[in-house]
């Protein structure tokens, strides 16, 4: 007994059916597997930010006395982007945006009456910045 001719076309039709919906799912498979691979290292980035950012804060609070302090603080400042702690970067003489430059600059005193460190006389403006920084990564991972 043969198979007549309509069934044989419904088969072929529900096979190039069959094809189209699985290309559309490796499609649709390799686009959310870009966005879980984007969202995974945001969120690795974010964290490395943070970890930084809390060695910036922890080290702020220590006396310029302490050997390597701004050494270390420097050197962590710098594995950050000059948008997320423009202030900090400036006053360690780091590539900064120029708004920052300009404002630690024109706020810092000669060298000669200078009696502390200069991040030692931006501490302050340094603490504000990195808990802003902190807060901003904060949301961003919300």
């Amino acid at each position: 007994m043969s198979v007549p001719d309509w069934l044989e076309y419904v088969n072929a039709a529900g096979t190039a059916v069959a094809a189209l919906l699985a290309a559309g799912a490796i499609v649709q498979s390799t686009i959310n597997s870009n966005k879980n691979e984007k969202a995974l290292i945001r969120e690795r980035r974010i964290d490395f930010e943070l970890g930084v950012l809390a060695d910036l804060s922890q080290l702020n609070t220590q006396d310029s006395n302490v050997v390597t302090r701004d050494a270390r603080m420097k050197a962590r400042a710098a594995m950050l982007s000059k948008d997320l702690i423009p202030i900090t970067r400036a006053a360690f003489n780091l590539d900064t945006t120029p708004d920052a430059y300009a404002s630690v600059e024109a706020t810092s005193p000669n060298r000669s009456e200078l009696r502390q460190t200069r991040p030692d006389y931006f501490k302050k403006q340094i603490e504000t910045e990195i808990l802003a920084a902190i807060t901003s990564r904060l949301e961003d991972r919300a």
